[in-house]
């Protein structure tokens, strides 16, 4: 279930996430009805558009009231963890129009929403960004070119991604080998990690 938010062109994109927090605030049942269903928020003012997980939200609504309680201001990192959406080369696609027919395409979005989100062991739901689903699907063909085409133990059947600290690589990786252990002619998937944090992180998704 998605939930969009739409504002004005020439409002602040930050306005529509906010607009979420307060309907969780104000709206009768916002805590324990429909809306607790929702798994992506899109938010959007015309020219800018972003999504993010409903985990965020509630992030937000945290850092809000330990803020009100320690009565100190602090900065809400939360909108930070929202995502634009972007094609298969990365490239940004920002306009409420091209994110719509993208985004919102019967095949991606029920990817997104049946393979490419992940829960934690805590039950926060986390929505993987666009390079990430880029990475996963462009594996996952490899590994069915080199079965079709029976290129096992070549250098054609093998492959690697390119990814930079914090943009997420022990998530994407998980989440291939957890999609790859579900085809029909892989018998095993071995998941190797280098650090130690790297297998507690791997434990908890």
């Amino acid at each position: 279930m998605v939930h969009v938010e739409l504002k004005k062109r020439g409002v602040a994109l930050k306005e529509a996430f906010h607009q979420i927090d307060r309907y969780q605030r104000d709206s009768f049942w916002a805590g324990c009805g429909l809306y607790e269903y929702v798994q992506i928020f899109v938010i959007s003012n015309g020219t800018n558009t972003k999504y993010y997980s409903n985990t965020t939200r509630y992030s937000a609504i945290k850092e809000a009231e330990t803020a009100s309680t320690a009565k100190k201001k602090t900065t809400s990192n939360s909108f930070e963890f929202t995502s634009f959406w972007a094609d298969g080369k990365n490239y940004i696609i920002p306009d409420l129009i091209d994110f719509t027919r993208t985004f919102f395409a019967k095949h991606t979005i029920l990817n997104i929403l049946t393979r490419y989100c992940v829960f934690t062991a805590e039950k926060m739901l986390m929505v993987m960004r666009p390079y990430q689903i880029t990475a996963t699907e462009r594996i996952l063909n490899r590994i069915e070119i080199a079965n079709n085409y029976k290129k096992y133990g070549s250098i054609a059947g093998g492959g690697y991604i390119w990814h930079t600290t914090g943009s997420g690589k022990t998530l994407t990786s998980f989440k291939t080998a957890r999609l790859a252990s579900k085809l029909p002619y892989i018998d095993k998937v071995l998941f190797v990690v280098d650090r130690k944090d790297l297998d507690y992180q791997t434990m908890l998704v």
